[in-house]
Formats: C-alpha cells, structure tokens, sequence
C-alpha cells in the first residue's frame, strides 16, 4: 500500500474506522480520526483508548511499507443496543 492510497482512505468524509493488516498478520484498528497521524512512511496509531475514546494509553508505530490492506472493522454493538 502507497502513502496516497492510505491517505485518501483516512482522509474520507465521514471518517469511517478502518483496519490496518500487516505483512506480520498483525492488525491495527483505527477507531477515531484524532487517533492517529500518517506521514509519508509511517502510521502512528493510538491504542488502549479511555472511555471518551480521544485520549490514548499508549502509542503503535507501523511503516507503510508492512500495510499490505485496510478493512472494514465490523461494528459491535453493546448489550444496551445503544
């Protein structure tokens, strides 16, 4: 995956979360638009997020290079149905 293919499908509006696969079979999700940044040869992805979901415990960093496809995470939805 190229920078300018990932850009345009982090950039899209209405920001939709996605899902980075690695060419190491890890992924990494991307719930948030302030959750990450991308520059042109990495990701920088926050995870563990706090319940307000806009600040993050700790911080992953993948080369755009190990990007090999971005999905569609599916939704889950809590027990409440809200």
């Amino acid at each position: 995956m190229t920078f300018e293919e990932l850009k345009e499908i982090v950039l899209r509006e209405p920001f939709a979360p996605c899902r980075l696969h690695s060419a190491g079979g890890t992924t990494l999700d991307l719930t948030h638009r302030n959750g990450f940044f991308l520059t042109p040869g990495l990701v920088v992805a926050g995870t563990n997020p706090a319940p307000d979901g806009l600040t993050f415990g700790s911080w992953v960093f993948v080369s755009i290079d190990h990007v090999l496809e971005v999905t569609t995470p599916p939704l889950t939805v809590p027990a409440s149905g809200k």
